[in-house]
């Protein structure tokens, strides 16, 4: 099970499966069910899974993780465990610049990053995806719903 919440703040409920990752630009997707599929380059979101956290660690402690290099998470999809989460950022600079965290610490533990799709990390948290009428996911579908216009 996935806990969403915010950058920094609490979050409500959400529910998902295992993770999903590409590192240096070669990587295997996994899912529930063990299978894989081969990325060539890796994507340029603005989703980043994180690998290997302490059990104890918050999304306060996630939050600062990136803060040390001045970007903040937007949202933080924490898995129930603890051990790994999803986080978003505001833009595809603020991830490429989160991703120079890759391999640092939180407490004794080095935190791995790997760099996702949107699509990918949404369908492993339960979010929904918005798509156009050709099926193709539409560039508002990357911002949190509380960022989109209002109309």
């Amino acid at each position: 099970n996935w806990q969403q919440g915010g950058g920094g703040g609490g979050g409500a409920g959400g529910n998902g499966v295992i993770g999903v990752g590409t590192d240096a630009g070669i990587g295997t997707t996994t899912g529930a069910g063990g299978g894989g599929r081969r990325y060539n380059v890796a994507p340029k979101s603005t989703c980043v899974l994180m690998r290997g956290l302490p059990y104890s660690c918050t999304e306060s402690d996630i939050t600062k993780f990136f803060q040390e290099i001045d970007v903040t998470p937007i949202r933080i999809h924490r898995k129930a465990d603890g051990a790994e989460a999803y986080v978003e950022f505001y833009s595809i600079n603020d991830t490429d610049k989160a991703m120079t965290r890759h391999r640092h610490f939180i407490g004794r533990r080095y935190i791995e990053l790997f760099r996702v799709t949107y699509e990918d990390m949404a369908r492993t948290v339960g979010l929904p995806i918005r798509t156009d009428a050709n099926g193709h996911v539409t560039a508002a579908s990357l911002l949190p719903t509380a960022l989109l216009p209002t109309t």
